[in-house]
């Protein structure tokens, strides 16, 4: 079960950065088509 636990947090930590990568950029294209 800790392996599995691991392997997991680990799975959704990577999905949590890809999550916010996405969301920056979603913010930066509103932000530019706002500034234009």
């Amino acid at each position: 079960m800790g392996v599995d636990s691991i392997a997991s947090g680990v799975s959704s930590t990577a999905l949590g950065r890809q999550t916010d990568a996405i969301g920056e950029n979603a913010v930066s294209v509103g932000y530019n088509s706002f500034v234009r």
